[in-house]
């Protein structure tokens, strides 16, 4: 897969080790998740009563929303990791975790001693809870606003077919996480999209407008065939327009897979949205592009909020 940014081209570095995609996160976290973060490598974390049997690769704490601040127990994955013997195990245990209370107590007090061990790791968490951090705040945290990533670099198909069935477990508290690498030889790029969840197209980060002039097309249900007809005869396409099929495979909101067909009003461009004219005589119109991916029969498209799919039919 290659990344095409700026007319340099960006080839996908291969992950090998767990390690490698835990140092990404750790020196690049405020950049892959938010500013308004902290990344604290669990290797810092110990719990000495022997309540807590396995810990996970890094907790993420999210201060984003001040008034549900949250925390990721970051568990780092490769693809050639086989999924139920140790994926599943290793999350199973991390579940376990969670929905324990003396385990989450444990936890807690874990991560407390290791913040309050470090100046500037302490003075970080009062900037942003306000004030001195105390047990109550880590406990609280957990207990109500914790949940699992599992962060790596290609999706397993197995992942969806556990959130299928435990939809209370894993599809409430586990969040596929995958990460990519492109780099040049000089710098890289980072890709990161969580998982698909559903199998329906979501129009939730687009913007459709109407694009007949004088027409105000009837609702469905009482126009005829005759009308459809007509206003299909109103929509013109430029011979030049490329006739393509646009699929969101991942992002914000759900229903995914299912493909908008119509004609592109302008090749994917970065910093500018995406548009499509479609057979409705409407505008399907993405936010505004920010990584394209070339693959051998199609385009992928990253945009602020969602990742498509691109494939061209012709024209």
């Amino acid at each position: 897969m290659i990344i095409i940014r700026n007319d340099q081209k960006y080839q996908e570095y291969k992950y090998e080790l767990r390690d490698e995609i835990l140092t990404d996160l750790l020196s690049d976290s405020k950049i892959l998740f938010s500013q308004d973060t902290i990344f604290l490598n669990a290797k810092r974390v110990s719990v000495y009563n022997g309540k807590v049997d396995m810990l996970p690769d890094a907790f993420l704490f999210d201060f984003s929303d001040k008034d549900k601040v949250q925390v990721h127990l970051i568990e780092v994955e490769i693809y050639k990791d086989r999924f139920y013997s140790h994926i599943l195990a290793r999350t199973t245990k991390l579940l376990m975790l969670l929905g324990n209370p003396s385990r989450r107590i444990a936890l807690g007090d874990a991560l407390l001693s290791v913040i309050m061990s470090s100046k500037g790791l302490s003075s970080n968490f009062e900037r942003y809870l306000g004030n001195k951090i105390t047990r109550q705040h880590i406990n609280e945290i957990i207990e109500k606003n914790a949940n699992i990533f599992l962060v790596i670099d290609e999706e397993k198909g197995e992942f969806m077919e556990l959130v299928d069935v435990y939809r209370d477990t894993w599809g409430e508290r586990v969040k596929m996480v995958v990460l990519k690498r492109f780099t040049n030889g000089k710098e890289s790029i980072y890709s990161l999209s969580q998982a698909s969840e559903s199998t329906e197209f979501d129009h939730s980060e687009s913007v459709i407008s109407k694009d007949v002039s004088n027409e105000i097309p009837q609702s469905k249900d009482s126009r005829t065939q005759s009308d459809d007809e007509a206003l299909k005869k109103k929509i013109t396409h430029n011979p030049h327009d490329r006739k393509v099929s646009l699929t969101k495979t991942g992002g914000k909101g759900h229903y995914y897979n299912d493909a908008v067909i119509g004609w592109e009003t302008a090749p994917p461009k970065e910093g500018e949205s995406y548009r499509m004219r479609l057979e409705t005589g409407q505008v399907f119109r993405t936010s505004p592009v920010q990584l394209m991916t070339e693959t051998d029969d199609s385009l992928t498209i990253m945009t602020k909020n969602s990742l498509y799919d691109l494939k061209v039919f012709g024209t």
